[in-house]
């Protein structure tokens, strides 16, 4: 966004990014919601992930009515949130629905999205492209509809782009004719280069390339180092990794040793400690 987290513009729609920590996006009303993962991560607010999981609950009864809910179905604890669905994804739920639009709560609509050829949205024949990224087979109820190409590496970037994809269907799917819309939509994920602090090129040092990531969760770690392996298969992989917060670290000690396992060598720093944290004690010890 060029010189910050915000950018303005002229249109009807304003899009955020949600933060369910201390439960803060309960003050919202969306009319749409995309949901793409549900796990714990804020392991200082929520004693487990079924108080995550609760808390998101709470979330989707703010969806106002006729509103629509766009849910990653690859998602464990993101598909376990419709209460009506067994444990599970989508993908490997044996007696759900064949068609993810059949899914409805009482208020809204809910469109899911994902790898899973069960999802109402989801992505095909995935193989890497030229460009370092990921071209895929855009389907929609099991039917092809267009082919998709993304600069930027990594299954999970497949998944957030069909994210895009089906919000973008929701909002103006009725006004203009689909195939258009997918058409521009196509357009402009094939120029998208990423974001700052999400496998960020930094520089090149002695045939060596840089990269920075802000991944602070054993899943958003092991979904980089697969990105990096996509890019780059035939480079060893070195990661410095600096844990962010004790509390984190400690909870998910075990499921960040198994994230990064999948690097040839890996250094880790010292912790980061959350501005949180020190405005708390200082709060404490303030005079």
């Amino acid at each position: 966004f060029g010189l910050g987290n915000i950018i303005s513009g002229s249109g009807h729609n304003f899009v955020l990014e949600a933060d369910e920590y201390d439960g803060c996006f309960l003050g919202l009303l969306p009319c749409i919601a995309v949901i793409t993962n549900v796990e714990w991560e804020h392991v200082d607010i929520f004693e487990n992930e079924e108080a995550v999981k609760t808390i998101f609950r709470r979330f989707l009864k703010q969806i106002r009515v006729g509103g629509h809910l766009i849910l990653c179905g690859d998602s464990i604890g993101a598909y376990t949130l419709l209460d009506h669905r067994k444990e599970g994804t989508l993908s490997d739920c044996s007696n759900c629905v064949q068609s993810s639009s059949e899914l409805r709560s009482d208020s809204y609509r809910i469109t899911t999205y994902g790898i899973s050829s069960l999802n109402e949205w989801h992505a095909s024949s995935v193989h890497p492209n030229s460009q370092g990224g990921s071209d895929y087979k855009l389907c929609h109820r099991g039917c092809p509809v267009a082919d998709i190409s993304l600069q930027i590496p990594g299954v999970h970037n497949v998944v957030n782009s069909l994210a895009v994809i089906a919000t973008m269907i929701t909002i103006f799917g009725d006004h203009r004719k689909i195939y258009e819309l997918i058409d521009l939509v196509r357009f402009h994920l094939s120029n998208f280069r990423g974001v700052s602090r999400r496998f960020e090129m930094i520089g090149t040092i002695y045939g060596c390339h840089i990269f920075d990531d802000y991944a602070h969760h054993p899943t958003e770690v092991r979904a980089v180092l697969q990105a990096a392996r996509q890019r780059f298969p035939y480079k060893d992989l070195l990661v410095v990794f600096q844990p962010h917060t004790y509390s984190r670290l400690e909870a998910l000690k075990n499921e960040f040793a198994t994230a990064l396992s999948d690097a040839d060598q890996v250094v880790v720093t010292k912790v980061q400690v959350s501005g949180r944290i020190i405005l708390s004690f200082c709060n404490t010890y303030s005079y």
